[in-house]
């Protein structure tokens, strides 16, 4: 006798999804277990969410990624649930600017690592977001380590002085330098400080930098307008904005002497330079490492300087491009600038320590439109200099004739 067993397949209608059991139930039962359903998922949903944003006041990332995307509904719930503002981007934290990166991790393109919820907003410009952040505590003022873009040194900067580079920021700094005027205004309408750097007295820098002393002091916004050579008018409404009602000192010097006029001259930001001319900035002062040259001299010599650069090596990069359109642009405002200062009151015939005048330095640099500019406002041609040279002279030199 066989102990063996045979099955008899039985045919069980099951339904197929589980959301086919409710058809089985008669109407009001299966309204009754649908809202228990949903009332379960909510508290669920409720407790998890607690729980997530309890464990994350520690860290505050919720408060910094929903900065990042620009996403004002996730940070004022983060917030609501006291996720702290004032945290740092943790510097091992993922970094969606690395090309490695998977695109749902790139939110953005800059650099933040270190930055507060409030330096992240600056940077990215979410204007929207700077009011939030503020009416939660956020420190308007608060210094960064650094601002990266300065801190990379890019050969499109107008300024390269080590010690503004490597200076803590504000961020109101990383607005102006980003370009993000609004953002920027926006700052400034919640109470920030018009100077940009961290405050007065040595500080540390970054540690790769090479710096010998602390960072200059009184660093204001209106210089940092001269930082990056770009397209358009926005740095010279954003001055105006600043001075036409008395928000910042046009003519205010740093520790080191320098005024925001001196500054955008030295930097090749004439345009810049002629704005904050039309607002009143003095312009009988000069650099204070250059005390014998007048700001024409200064702009000039800058100019040639900026002529000897090379153009672009790579036009395909956006940054590259406003460049050269910001710079081309300050080029084709130099003539207006250098009629500005004379009418202004700067002596067309002044000397610096080796005695050349601005029209030695226009014939050095062989700029036809400017010597005949000054020709016409009185510069005197046959005026040499320590060497015993005219401005003919030079202009031979560099076979500009």
């Amino acid at each position: 006798m066989s102990n063996s067993f045979s099955w008899t397949s039985v045919m069980v209608d099951w339904p197929r999804h589980d959301c086919d059991i409710l058809e089985h139930l008669e109407p009001p039962l299966r309204s009754a277990v649908l809202n228990n359903l949903v009332q379960c998922s909510r508290k669920l949903w409720v407790q998890l969410d607690s729980t997530l944003y309890r464990r994350d006041a520690l860290n505050g990332l919720s408060v910094l990624w929903a900065s990042a995307r620009g996403d004002a509904a996730a940070l004022r719930k983060a917030i609501r649930h006291g996720v702290p503002v004032d945290v740092q981007w943790p510097r091992k934290w993922r970094s969606p600017w690395k090309e490695s990166c998977l695109e749902k991790w790139r939110a953005f393109a800059h650099k933040v690592k270190g930055y507060t919820a409030l330096q992240v907003a600056a940077v990215l410009g979410h204007t929207h977001l700077i009011e939030v952040l503020v009416r939660a505590g956020a420190d308007i003022n608060a210094i960064t380590v650094c601002c990266w873009r300065c801190e990379a040194g890019a050969e499109t900067d107008a300024i390269t002085d080590i010690a503004p580079r490597t200076a803590r920021k504000t961020p109101l700094h990383l607005a102006i330098c980003h370009r993000n005027w609004s953002t920027a205004e926006a700052i400034v309408r919640h109470g920030s400080s018009l100077v940009v750097d961290g405050p007065d007295g040595p500080e540390d820098v970054l540690e790769w930098a090479d710096s010998d002393g602390p960072n200059i002091r009184n660093w204001t916004a209106l210089r940092d307008l001269s930082r990056h050579w770009t397209p358009g008018n926005e740095a010279g409404d954003f001055a105006e904005w600043l001075v036409a009602p008395g928000l910042i000192d046009i003519n205010a010097q740093t520790d080191r002497g320098m005024t925001p006029l001196a500054t955008a001259c030295t930097a090749g930001q004439f345009k810049l330079a002629y704005r904050l001319l039309s607002l009143g900035a003095k312009c009988n002062t000069s650099v204070p490492t250059r005390p014998t040259e007048t700001l024409i001299h200064i702009a000039l010599r800058t100019c040639n300087d900026m002529g000897m650069q090379r153009l672009a090596v790579n036009t395909g990069d956006e940054e590259y491009s406003l460049y050269l359109v910001g710079r081309d642009e300050a080029f084709d405002m130099l003539p207006e600038l250098v009629q500005r200062l004379v009418d202004k009151g700067v002596a067309v015939n002044a000397t610096d320590a080796t005695h050349q005048t601005a029209l030695h330095a226009a014939a050095t640099f062989g700029e036809l439109g400017i010597v005949e500019l000054l020709l016409r406002n009185g510069a005197d041609p046959a005026l040499q200099d320590i060497d015993g040279a005219r401005p003919l002279d030079l202009a031979k030199v560099g076979a500009h004739f």
